[in-house]
C-alpha cells in the first residue's frame, strides 16, 4: 500500500535525523549548538550558505533603494566646457523638458541637465518647483551664445520667464554660480565627450 504525502516527509526527516544522528548528539554530554534563529549551527556548510544568500539580498536591497535620483547616473552623457567635465541629463522630449530639474533638492555642481531642441527659436525658461537658483547657457548648436546667471527661486505666485536674445536650439542648466566659479563665457564652446 502507498504511502501518504505526510507520511513521506516524515520517513524522509526520521532518515535525515539518523542520518545526522552523530552531529546532533555530538560528544558525551554536549549540548548541540544553535543559533538564535534556531538554527543548527552544527552544519557550517549550511549556516554560510544561508548567511550568503541574505547577504546578497540585503545588498540588491541597498543599492536599488539607496540609488540617488536626483542627479544622473554614472553612463549619463558628458560635456566639457572649458577644462571642466559635466555629467549631463537630456531632457529632449516635452514631457522631460517640462518637468527639468523642478522638485529636486540638490544638484552635485558637476551635473546639469541639457534640453535638446529640434528647431532654433527663444525658448522661455521658468523657475515653476524649483528648489535651488540656476545660471542657465543658451547655446546655439555647441556654441554658447548668451547666459543667464544665478536665477533666483520663485519668490511669489508670479513666474517670471527668462529667454535668449537669439534664438537657440539647446539650453544647458547648471547650478547657480558655476558660470562665475569656471569663467564660463559666450563663446565658449560644448564639447561632448564618450
Amino acid at each position: 500500500m502507498g504511502k501518504c504525502s505526510v507520511c513521506r516527509r516524515e520517513c524522509k526527516r526520521i532518515a535525515l535525523e539518523n542520518q545526522c544522528a552523530g552531529h546532533k548528539r555530538g560528544a558525551a554530554g554536549q549540548i548541540p549548538l544553535q543559533g538564535s534563529l534556531g538554527c543548527d549551527l552544527s552544519h557550517p556548510v549550511d549556516f554560510l550558505q544561508v548567511m550568503k544568500k541574505f547577504g546578497i539580498i540585503l545588498f540588491l536591497l541597498l543599492c536599488v533603494f539607496t540609488l540617488p535620483e536626483s542627479f544622473p547616473q554614472p553612463l549619463s552623457p558628458r560635456i566639457k566646457i572649458r577644462n571642466h567635465i559635466f555629467r549631463v541629463e537630456i531632457a529632449d522630449t516635452p514631457e522631460q523638458r517640462a518637468k527639468g530639474l523642478s522638485y529636486r533638492d540638490t544638484m552635485p555642481f558637476d551635473c546639469g541637465m541639457l534640453f535638446v531642441f529640434k528647431e532654433k527659436a527663444r525658448y522661455t525658461f521658468w523657475m515653476k518647483g524649483m528648489r535651488f537658483p540656476l545660471d542657465f547657457l543658451w547655446i546655439d548648436g555647441n556654441r554658447i551664445v548668451d547666459i543667464t546667471e544665478k536665477v533666483p527661486l520663485p519668490a511669489g505666485e508670479t513666474l517670471p520667464v527668462y529667454s535668449p536674445r537669439i534664438p537657440v536650439n539647446r539650453v544647458l542648466e547648471l547650478n547657480a554660480g558655476v558660470v562665475e566659479n569656471l569663467g564660463i563665457s559666450i563663446g565658449d564652446t560644448l564639447v561632448f565627450l564618450k
